[in-house]
């Protein structure tokens, strides 16, 4: 997000509809972030549980495997 934006936006439109746009921005951006992720919402980790990325092993990178 471009602070830089932000504030023009807050001068020329005034400050409630900046927070209301960058807000639906935001939401919009982590939404398509989390359904475009490989897997999407039903991502399963080994263990069976629906998780992220802090439930990702990562020996495998460190050893190679």
């Amino acid at each position: 997000m471009s602070f830089e934006l932000i504030a023009e936006a807050r001068e020329q439109g005034g400050l409630s509809p900046t927070v209301i746009g960058a807000t639906g921005g935001a939401l919009a951006f982590t939404g398509a972030n989390v359904l475009l992720a490989p897997g999407g919402l039903h991502r399963r980790v080994p263990s069976g549980r629906r998780g992220g990325s802090a439930d990702r092993p990562t020996g495998g990178i460190r050893t190679g495997q």
